[in-house]
């Protein structure tokens, strides 16, 4: 079986988790990650058994605006995931791209998300960013949470719990 993960965050833990859980997949499923040039722990990928692809996210708030609403991304996300031909598509963290992957290129894949926090930590609210998370969530095939409290929250957002995973955050062995 064949998994394209695509995480395109630049920091924080996401960067750690993904890398993480790609290690764990890497060596149960034929896995391509398709990941952000910008992204902090690039060497780490890079030093992996694994295939890794690295294009053009964003590196500020103007950027990342543009690349939202660039063609050329969504087209070449398309092309990779054309030339990969993955099975499974499976976002370990959400991203605002992953709506747009989701009802184009990858129209057709079944599609597994990870969500962390169901809702956003304090100070962290921002309805856009929720409403791409709700839109990415409602696409999913499958959901991973990390806890059975997410369970409910997920449910609540129409998601069937036979359709809900419980896989808890694991040790780091990044550090």
């Amino acid at each position: 079986m064949k998994v394209l993960m695509a995480y395109l965050g630049r920091r924080g833990g996401g960067n750690i988790y993904s890398l993480e859980m790609a290690r764990g997949l890497s060596s149960k499923v034929d896995l391509v990650c398709l990941l952000s040039s910008y992204i902090d722990n690039r060497h780490e990928w890079e030093k992996s058994d694994f295939k890794s692809i690295f294009i053009p996210t964003y590196t500020g708030i103007y950027s990342a605006l543009r690349s939202l609403v660039s063609v050329q991304n969504y087209k070449k996300i398309q092309r990779i995931i054309k030339t990969e031909g993955p099975e499974i598509i499976y976002y370990p963290m959400l991203h605002p791209w992953a709506s747009f992957i989701n009802a184009t290129a990858a129209r057709g894949l079944c599609k597994i998300v990870t969500v962390h926090d169901s809702h956003p930590h304090l100070g962290e609210q921002n309805k856009v960013l929720e409403w791409f998370q709700y839109c990415s969530v409602r696409q999913a095939n499958r959901v991973v949470v990390l806890n059975t409290q997410a369970v409910d929250e997920v449910a609540a957002m129409g998601i069937p719990k036979e359709c809900i995973d419980i896989i808890p955050h694991g040790s780091f062995g990044y550090y």
